[in-house]
């Protein structure tokens, strides 16, 4: 009984509470991990900020509980394409963080390509009389070519979102 009560905690105090998918504390968690396991095997991985575009225009018109709704959608939408080996995460209002273990920039860039493309064709709301497209804004950063702690890759991934966000929106990030 204790094992499961432990277990279930331990459930909550990772997740989202309005989508399921893990928080920004599992997240630091299991970078740092990959980030370990990158530097001893000496490969790659990529950390992908993404950031829902004009998303308070759509919660202004539809209401912070179907922005909500929307929000898990979009999740379901970005796990749908991706391997078992990665792992998204809610970060904060209507961003999410992808990490693609043993992924560098051009295999990221490919995979986010198509997440991005899947986000954008989807329609969201379906079970309502209104449903809305959206689009988004993605950043890549690598370790260890962008930064080699959890906390730099995430700032730098970050910084190619903005960048992207602030020119064109609906586009994807990286440095070179």
């Amino acid at each position: 009984e204790n094992s499961r009560y432990f277990s279930r905690i331990r459930q909550l105090s990772i997740t989202d509470e309005y989508t399921g998918l893990y928080n920004a504390r599992y997240l630091y968690e299991f970078l740092d991990r990959i980030i370990s396991e990158s530097a001893h095997d000496n490969t790659d991985a990529a950390a992908v900020f993404i950031d829902i575009d004009n998303f308070k225009k759509v919660v202004d018109e539809y209401g912070h509980l179907m922005g909500s709704l929307i929000l898990k959608e979009i999740g379901e939408t970005i796990l749908g394409c991706l391997s078992e080996d990665d792992i998204l995460a809610k970060y904060g209002g209507d961003e999410y963080v992808i990490i693609l273990p043993g992924q560098g920039k051009e295999s990221a860039r490919k995979v986010i390509e198509r997440i991005r493309q899947e986000i954008r064709s989807t329609d969201y709301l379906t079970s309502t009389d209104r449903p809305v497209k959206v689009t988004a804004s993605f950043g890549i950063a690598t370790f260890p070519d962008d930064a080699r702690t959890a906390k730099g890759l995430l700032l730098a991934a970050d910084r190619q979102m903005y960048r992207v966000k602030n020119t064109t929106k609906d586009g994807v990030g990286v440095s070179l």
